[in-house]
């Protein structure tokens, strides 16, 4: 059986002119443990999300943040090399599809891990503009290397040399070890090695994708911070990376030469997240824009740091050179507070109504709340709002099946709305919203939800792109006795 560990070796050169053609070369382990890493070899042993997937991504990475012009040689290999993938990005011979293809294809053979035949394999593709990432996730298998004397420790001192013969050549050497297994003899002296080396210490993993964004209001502000998730193979490890380098590539589609409009700052990683922000050094000339004002910035995000290294990662952000349309309504952060208002109060009695926001004062079959009030700016929209004559509906929505049977009237203003639905408008003065109850309920409650719907001219209403998650949770409670001072004590 092998023993399992995981060893990622990185072996990089800087790129000094972004005219250069750069290889990467990558010794890709598919033996089976890379995606049964139990050691159940069975069909229920499988399980891709561990290592397999997540390693898969990490070269993913690579190759969506290279130029066209790069050069790409994939070794997939167990005891042997099984597949040699040899291309320029942009030739048509393959695409990453047809890449991942050959990987699942290539992990169901059947084959032990020659760590010393795969690095040797590798060598002939070895250029000054190179990097060199080297992964698996087992120990050098002895007894498949027909290269060298069977002998466990002659082994150790072949892999031993092609670290050193690596450090001689002044390359930039980075690695790391996820599955270590202390007693190895093998892993052991391997590690031990490469830590005294010239490498550097790779957390192998993945900034989590997401759309980033800046728009007009905040490009007025003249930067904006976005927070990006990094997420190494092993969850045990804790990226530690504190220096990290943001910089803009020329990738098809997005805007060229992007430093001249805008500066990028990228903090280390902290409890595996990462703080970029974007500052405007100039607008981008009107030109460059797409129809709707847009265009994309591709940044590559590098380490920088002596100790520690991480995969090189795209991010994609889109600028758009427009004013928000927001909408706003009252934050869940209200609760927990106690904040009167004419007709109902909010608890700060979170032990006692846990998820209440909204509880009667005066009468027992009804509530109202002014939402205009209840902010700060006492705004409902802004300007831009404003100007375009934007509009959404808050529907009332139960959240109980014993509330859909409820019977109510949803008043806006004063005024009946149909559907359980108030239309909100960016000319409404006020925001005036009363809910009438005919009956009451077996535990004296309903609990309901006003979540915002249809919007027309909005971008946003707070924070949220997607408006429907945030809504306002109203809890009716019914207690002719009511006292808020009681309440509070």
């Amino acid at each position: 059986m092998k023993k399992i560990f995981t060893l990622l070796i990185l072996i990089a050169t800087c790129v000094f002119s972004m005219q250069a053609q750069k290889r990467y070369v990558v010794a890709f382990d598919c033996t089976k443990s890379m995606d049964h890493p139990s050691g159940d070899y069975s069909i229920n042993g499988r399980d891709t999300s561990i290592l397999w997937s997540p390693a898969k991504k990490c070269i993913e990475s690579l190759w969506k943040q290279a130029s066209a012009k790069d050069e790409f040689v994939i070794l997939l290999y167990q005891d042997r090399i099984l597949y040699t993938i040899k291309k320029i990005k942009s030739t048509q011979l393959y695409d990453w599809n047809s890449i991942e293809n050959k990987m699942e294809d290539a992990i169901t053979k059947g084959g032990n891990t020659c760590i010393f035949q795969a690095w040797q394999a590798s060598e002939q593709y070895f250029t000054d503009n190179c990097d060199f990432y080297f992964i698996t996730d087992g120990v050098e298998d002895h007894d498949n290397n027909k290269q060298i004397n069977d002998d466990e420790q002659a082994h150790i001192d072949a892999i031993c040399k092609k670290i050193d013969d690596f450090c001689n050549l002044g390359i930039n050497g980075f690695y790391t070890n996820l599955k270590q297994s202390e007693n190895d003899n093998i892993n052991n002296q391997i590690s031990r090695k490469i830590k005294s080396s010239c490498f550097r210490d790779l957390i192998a993993g993945n900034i989590t994708p997401i759309s980033l964004s800046l728009n007009q209001d905040d490009l007025n502000k003249g930067k904006k911070t976005f927070n990006l998730t990094f997420r190494p193979i092993e969850s045990k490890r804790i990226a530690n990376v504190q220096k990290l380098d943001a910089v803009f590539i020329d990738h098809d589609g997005g805007l060229q030469n992007a430093i001249t409009y805008f500066k990028p700052t990228i903090t280390g990683i902290s409890n595996n997240k990462i703080e970029l922000t974007l500052e405007q050094i100039s607008p981008v000339h009107q030109n460059l824009l797409d129809n709707s004002n847009s265009c994309k910035l591709f940044l590559n995000v590098l380490s920088n740091d002596k100790d520690f290294a991480i995969f090189p990662q795209l991010i994609t952000v889109e600028v758009r050179y427009y004013y928000e349309k927001i909408a706003y309504l009252p934050s869940l952060e209200l609760e927990g507070t106690s904040k009167y208002h004419p007709d109902f109060f909010i608890s700060s009695l979170a032990d006692l109504f846990s998820d209440c926001d909204f509880i009667a004062e005066h009468k027992p079959d009804t509530i109202s709340f002014d939402l205009k009030k209840m902010l700060d700016d006492n705004k409902l929209f802004n300007e831009e709002a404003i100007k375009h004559g934007s509009t959404y509906k808050l529907q009332l929505v139960p959240l109980r099946d014993k509330d859909k049977n409820a019977k109510f009237i949803l008043l806006k203003n004063g005024e009946i709305c149909k559907n359980n639905t108030i239309d909100v408008a960016s000319s409404d003065e006020n925001l005036l919203i009363k809910i009438i109850f005919n009956e009451s309920s077996d535990d004296g409650t309903f609990k309901f939800k006003l979540i915002p719907i249809e919007a027309y001219k909005l971008d946003k209403i707070n924070e949220c792109a997607n408006i429907e998650e945030v809504s306002i949770p109203v809890t009716i409670e019914f207690d002719t006795d009511c006292n808020p001072l009681e309440l509070l004590l």
